[in-house]
């Protein structure tokens, strides 16, 4: 019997939290479908987001040199992404970001995504530790320190080489 009770109880706790994870909600401006919270990967894979997620995914070529630097900087390091899936920058950067841990062999696990609506609240997600301004936003910790922040767009002339320069400081 405690057996029963503790597999429904764990049934439910894992069901309450897939609710809260890939939300979908109306964008209040256009009526459009935006994500909205804590979500993961898959949820750009959703209809309504995945023609720019898999299109950004797959047209983007990281500098490969880069990516063997980035291999040996990668250690503990988490990333927190706070994204709108609205943003035309958003489309066009996690697509590139997701590309780029993967080809470093950054897992999945390593990664926070999150993402807002206009006027940048993650519905049951406080995001306002973050001092969120602009989207998309990386910031990058390791052992729990920030070591720093990719906000909008990259300021070299690809997102992996902001990575790195993160990476290599932080070290």
């Amino acid at each position: 019997m405690k057996k029963l009770f503790f597999i429904t109880i764990m049934f439910f706790v894992v069901a309450g939290y897939a609710q809260q994870t890939n939300q979908v909600t109306a964008d209040a401006q256009s009526g459009k479908e935006i994500l909205i919270g804590q979500c993961d990967r898959q949820a750009l894979t959703n209809p309504a987001f995945a023609d720019a997620y898999n299109v950004g995914y797959s047209s983007y070529n990281p500098d490969q040199e880069v990516i063997k630097k980035l291999k040996k900087e990668k250690k503990n390091v988490q990333v927190v992404v706070v994204m709108g899936s609205w943003c035309d920058d958003s489309k066009t950067q996690v697509p590139h970001f997701y590309k780029i841990i993967d080809e470093a062999g950054i897992k999945d696990s390593d990664i926070r995504l999150i993402s807002v609506d206009r006027q940048k609240k993650g519905g049951d997600v406080d995001v306002s530790s973050y001092d969120i301004q602009r989207v998309p936003t990386f910031i990058f910790y390791k052992d729990g320190r920030e070591m720093g922040r990719i906000v909008e767009s990259p300021t070299t002339s690809a997102l992996e080489k902001d990575l790195l320069l993160i990476f290599s400081h932080g070290s």
